[in-house]
């Protein structure tokens, strides 16, 4: 199912869900990497927190991904390949604690398996149907890594 924004465009529709709007010359591709590896990276320590019993607040998308945002395309795709490595070895921690662990997350609780699972629809969601150049980035490593997919 397909939701469009009352004024139908990509940017009204990111800004009614608290996302940022992309800046002018900015590509979506851009944004789908940066949002995805700013979700890793929350994700990851988010869980970790719990895990170490210091837990953290959520932080909106805006504060997690503008770093992400200033980098360039190859250190992008670098830090999103990091953070999905960093949230496997958090959530492969997490398999000694009790699957049915509730974590505070955005406001609500999530199952602790439900973490890594979370990031693997994110992907899915944002990762099918885009086009060469548009998930990766315009680098050469976001380019090799589009022929591929």
């Amino acid at each position: 199912m397909t939701t469009r924004s009352p004024s139908g465009s990509h940017s009204s529709m990111r800004s009614e869900v608290g996302l940022p709007t992309p800046a002018p010359g900015v590509k979506p591709g851009r944004c789908v990497t940066s949002h995805e590896a700013g979700n890793a990276e929350e994700l990851a320590r988010v869980l970790a927190g719990h895990l170490d019993g210091k837990p953290v607040a959520t932080r909106g998308f805006a504060e997690r991904e503008a770093a992400l945002r200033a980098l360039s395309d190859d250190e992008l795709w670098a830090a999103l390949h990091d953070w999905m490595a960093t949230l496997n070895d958090v959530a492969e921690a997490a398999e000694a604690v009790p699957a049915d662990t509730d974590v505070a997350w955005t406001g609500r609780t999530m199952k602790v398996p439900w973490f890594a699972e979370h990031m693997r629809q994110e992907l899915v969601l944002h990762g099918l149907g885009h086009h060469r150049g548009r998930r990766c980035g315009s680098g050469a490593a976001g380019t090799a890594l589009d022929d591929r997919a």
